[in-house]
């Protein structure tokens, strides 16, 4: 799904990027900027809020807001997801992001069990 997505969002903005044959070896300045603000936005989206989300549902908010801000930091400062990631237009941090929100919502279901 989120390919699609991106591929519908792209198509949309510069739709000579996308072009089924034509689109190999495509590249400006603008669709390397699409590119790169795509892959940024899903980051945001899933990977930053599955992180806080699975922060906050591990330690809780009264474990202390060092504990908590430390772990987001950890995560979201990861050079190699940044380098790899946003330099080479790849999505791995959606994967890592639903895993941090499975992570979030086992944390809250085991909470709620107790």
């Amino acid at each position: 799904f989120p390919p699609r997505l991106c591929a519908a969002v792209m198509h949309a903005l510069e739709p000579e990027s996308v072009a089924l044959h034509s689109s190999r070896g495509y590249e400006t300045a603008s669709s390397r900027l699409y590119m790169r603000l795509l892959a940024l936005a899903s980051d945001l989206l899933v990977y930053h809020s599955g992180v806080i989300a699975a922060a906050l549902a591990l330690y809780g908010p009264a474990s202390g807001s060092r504990k908590v801000g430390v772990c987001i930091a950890a995560a979201l400062l990861s050079p190699g997801l940044i380098i790899i990631d946003h330099g080479h237009f790849q999505f791995n941090a959606v994967c890592l992001g639903l895993s941090a929100w499975a992570v979030a919502f086992f944390a809250w279901g085991d909470a709620r069990a107790r």
